[in-house]
């Protein structure tokens, strides 16, 4: 199953992309702590199938049912894999979620979930209320005539009762929800920076840059990602293996990068 089959149900912050890397043609990843995946199939077996490298999660969860399993995406670079399989399942639906456990990882990318030949996605099932029972109703029994009583003459007047009070409750005021508000990404304020930009197949492009050409990429990345901008960006290598060149420039392609890392550091 693909992963953007619509009865798939995506939670926190995804960014789906096409590369012909992936069996399915396309992938969901995500650079946020806790952000998951859920669905419901119908069949006896489930398997996850995404990327695998040396800077993935080894804490993965995925929720079967009530039944929780831990994961690992960590390894030798792999665009395309078997990440987690559970089989012996009965034949029924079951509720399936995958959480995304950060840790030191960088990122986590789903591309595929495989089921049994006969089994399928679903949707949520709709809980079938019980009937109600209707109470039976006993026979009334008929009264017996009551003996007549000759009541005695009152002497004294008889009081009348005052009427009973009963205290009217107040209701408590609703506590209007605050808004949820967003956090803005911080840019990096030290001297000097490695930036790491890992591209869709998994390969890792590392450069020695001023924060000021760190906060240039991550301005064109942003605005990029609004809609504006270059497809592409020229990342300056400085005097690195320059050789007799005058000048030499790594130029990345927006929609081929999965994700990029910014480890700071200060000249002394």
């Amino acid at each position: 199953m693909i992963d953007s089959n619509p009865l798939i149900t995506y939670t926190g912050t995804w960014i789906q992309y096409t590369d012909t890397a992936y069996s399915t043609g396309s992938a969901h990843a995500t650079l946020v702590d806790g952000s998951s995946a859920s669905f419901w199939f119908e069949g006896d077996k489930i398997r996850v199938i995404g990327s695998r490298n040396t800077n993935k999660s080894t804490t993965m969860k995925i929720q079967i049912d009530e039944v929780t399993y831990t994961f690992s995406a960590k390894g030798n670079a792999q665009a395309d894999t078997l990440l987690f399989e559970r089989t012996g399942l009965d034949n029924t639906a079951h509720q399936v979620t995958i959480t995304y456990q950060k840790g030191t990882s960088t990122d986590f990318v789903l591309s595929a979930f495989d089921i049994n030949n006969s089994g399928a996605l679903i949707p949520e099932p709709t809980a079938t209320p019980e009937p109600t029972s209707t109470p039976t109703t006993e026979p009334t029994a008929t009264p017996e005539p009551a003996a007549t009583v000759t009541p005695e003459p009152t002497l004294e007047p008889t009081s009348t009762p005052e009427p009973t009070v009963e205290p009217t409750a107040i209701a408590e005021p609703t506590a209007t929800p605050e808004p949820t508000v967003t956090p803005t990404p911080e840019l990096p304020t030290g001297d000097s920076a490695i930036l790491v930009v890992t591209m869709t197949t998994g390969l890792e492009k590392e450069f020695d840059l001023s924060m000021e050409e760190v906060n240039a990429f991550i301005a064109w990345y942003e605005n990029k990602q609004s809609g504006t901008g270059t497809a592409s960006y020229a990342i300056d290598k400085h005097e690195n293996n320059k050789g007799p060149f005058s000048s030499r420039k790594d130029y990345v392609i927006f929609d081929k990068i999965l994700t990029f890392s910014v480890d700071e550091y200060s000249v002394e």
